[in-house]
């Protein structure tokens, strides 16, 4: 478990009005998905315990006819303190070898002008004792020069002119460092958007430490695609190709194939080149050169974004106590308690100074909002019942916001001081909301953090059934339009997420319905694909969705009751004004979809509310909107109520980690 120290806010402390809106932004966090493994290897190592070194990559390093710098990744197993690397190469067309980057050895290939191809061998040795020593080797393939031979087309060429870069520190799954570059031939505009007419190549990079902490620039290699994020990859999920037309993307893929190269001069000009291939077995050339870019650093991991730590043992009194429900898997309920000696006024804020204690429980759904009693406990990977989050920290859009379970105190100003709990317990005996509960925690530095508390104490927020229905109902969809919103593979689960919307064409005849679901596949050419979709396990709550959606499934219907909007697959009806006063969620049940190939469309509905209620349907005719191009991983989506705007489509942002509005 890793502590993060980051960049302290301007405001004053209102934490108990906060609180929700910091969990909810936790909930983004935790459950934004982790990329996938499933890393190539070639298992060339020694036996447990013996050092052992692996060339990582393809089985051999093919170079054109005009040669150039190239690099060879490796891994080493079983590292030595003392231990040294070396490269080795019989032929005099390699030469200027270097091994000083761990994990890279990076040589240069002089220009094959005969008519032969040629081919050496490179090989690694790594030296861990006197005389013990382990290698590996990998071919070098040279194209042969033929003035008969045609210089090789690609179906796209990119000479960019502008290198625009975000760091995020050691963020891979085994702490490799990120490099989000974006490479294009137009600028992001002010707000961090693509601009209309440019063409824009994202490599979500993954390498050592940066070689220049002024810069925060990725090491000199050779990247390749990957599905995993380590070292010497780009990763495959979040590297895409995309021109920005007037209404539309005109290029807008992913990759299968591809390497990366960059190098760096002693004047600090880079160059980055690109040979891909994307899924639509197209073939594109990429190129950028320019002196000394910057990537901007968001690791927040210099001194300057230090946190104040509290620094002493601390012993909570507690006068008042609240639960907040967070979100909920199956049966198992997520919950955040907080305790705090500090009084509260009229308006819910705490008054400073004074201490605070949230704690982030996972515990058997009640709808009732009981507690379950029973002793609960800091967990590796929390999740089960009667485990407890430990603390994080992130500084979200400039926000200091604590995560999970920790101790925060505030001087009389409401300047904080947070302890992020490492270990410990949670004791809980009582029932039917009154309690007595003992804390016993420690933080990262080592202080500890207690309080008892004896009293009333209810979870609150758990949603409950609010279908209005009272019975089984069949929609009236004889006067509704249909549009449809393609979000690309916005899950991350390999299919297009569609979201499509029945509604009256007068605004208030008859019903309507909404679904966002996942289609097999990732091409949209031919609309929405024949099929039919059954409830995900995915949960949404204050807009917020933990899990994924799955090819093949809908999200299931949900209310924010704060902005009063209806999401995920829902029934409404009862229009009055642009409002619906009758609604049902889809709880269980299916949707069938059926492409007729003319551009019209018949769906069908069977589905279950929260209260049991059958309700469903069927419609047939043409889905406005049903074959656009589809936006890649946008940062939000419209809530699917009766107030949905068919705009311009969403372009890509800048940054990796953006905000999600949420509306209260």
């Amino acid at each position: 478990m890793q502590q993060h120290y980051l960049r302290p806010p301007d405001w004053a402390v209102s934490f108990l009005k906060r609180f929700f809106y910091e969990t909810i932004i936790c909930i983004i966090y935790r459950h934004s998905g982790t990329l996938p493994s499933g890393l190539y290897s070639r298992a060339r190592t020694g036996t447990r315990n013996q050092a052992g070194i692996e060339i990582t990559g393809e089985d051999a390093i093919n170079i054109p006819a005009g040669g150039g710098a190239y690099s060879v990744t490796y891994k080493l197993e079983n590292e030595t303190e003392n231990g040294t690397v070396s490269a080795e190469c019989p032929a005099d067309w390699i030469s200027d070898t270097d091994c000083s980057m761990k994990g890279n050895v990076t040589f240069t290939v002089s220009a094959n002008d005969t008519e032969e191809e040629r081919s050496t061998v490179l090989t690694i040795c790594y030296e861990y004792e006197a005389g013990k020593s382990v290698e590996d080797s990998i071919n070098i393939i040279q194209e042969s020069t033929s003035g008969d031979e045609p210089e090789k087309e690609y179906d796209y060429e990119y000479d960019t002119g502008y290198l625009t870069g975000v760091y995020y520190g050691a963020i891979g799954e085994n702490g490799e460092y990120n490099y989000y570059t974006w490479l294009s031939d137009l600028p992001f505009d002010s707000g961090g958007m693509t601009m209309i007419g440019g063409t824009y190549y994202l490599f979500d990079i993954y390498g050592p430490e940066p070689t220049d902490y002024s810069l925060y620039s990725p090491a000199p290699g050779t990247y390749r695609l990957s599905e995993g994020t380590e070292e010497w990859t780009f990763n495959q999920v979040s590297s895409w190709g995309l021109t920005i037309g007037e209404t539309e993307r005109t290029m807008d893929v992913h990759f299968t194939e591809g390497t990366l190269e960059i190098t760096i001069d002693d004047n600090l000009n880079y160059t980055f080149e690109a040979f891909l291939t994307d899924d639509e077995g197209k073939s594109h050339h990429v190129t950028y050169t320019g002196n000394a870019p910057i990537w901007e650093d968001r690791s927040y991991n210099g001194p300057e974004y230090n946190y104040d730590i509290i620094e002493e043992d601390i012993d909570i009194e507690v006068r008042n106590a609240l639960a907040n429900y967070v979100i909920k898997d199956g049966d198992i309920m997520e919950a955040a308690l907080i305790f705090t000696d500090m009084e509260i006024d009229g308006e819910g804020y705490a008054l400073p100074p004074g201490t605070a204690l949230t704690v982030d429980a996972y515990m058997p759904l009640d709808n009732n909002g009981y507690i379950a009693a029973g002793t609960y406990e800091i967990a590796e990977y929390p999740g089960d019942n009667f485990s407890l989050w430990y603390g994080e920290i992130y500084d979200l859009f400039d926000i200091l916001t604590p995560m999970d379970t920790y101790a925060v105190t505030y001087d009389g100003q409401g300047n904080p001081a947070y302890g992020l709990i490492e270990s410990g317990t949670m004791e809980i005996s009582g029932s039917d909301g009154l309690y007595d509960i003992e804390c016993r925690f420690t933080t990262f530095e080592g202080h500890s953090v207690t309080c008892n508390y004896s009293g009333e104490l209810l979870v609150s927020g758990i949603p409950q059934g609010f279908s209005t229905l009272t019975g089984d109902y069949t929609l009236d969809l004889s006067q509704a339009t249909a549009s449809a919103s393609c979000y690309g593979n916005f899950y991350n689960t390999g299919g297009n997420n569609w979201a499509i919307s029945l509604l009256p064409s007068d605004g208030v005849t008859g019903d309507g319905f909404s679904s966002d679901f996942v289609v097999e596949g990732l091409d949209q050419s031919e609309g929405i694909p024949s099929g039919t979709y059954t409830a995900a396990d995915a949960e949404s709550h204050m807009d917020i969705i933990s899990g994924a959606v799955y090819p093949g499934e809908y999200l299931k219907g949900y209310l924010n009751e704060a902005s009063g909007s209806l999401g995920g697959t829902v029934f409404m009806g009862g229009f009055d004004s642009g409002y619906v006063n009758e609604f049902a969620p889809a709880i269980e049940g299916e949707m069938t979809i059926t492409n007729h190939g003319d551009g019209t469309y018949t769906i069908q509905l069977d589905f279950i509310d929260d209260l049991g209620n059958n309700w469903g349907g069927e419609w047939s005719g043409e889905i406005y909107n049903a074959a656009p191009y589809c936006v890649s991983a946008p940062d939000s989506k419209t809530m699917q109520t009766v107030n949905i705007e068919t705009g311009t489509p969403q372009r890509a942002e800048l940054f990796k980690y953006t905000a999600l509005s949420v509306r209260r």
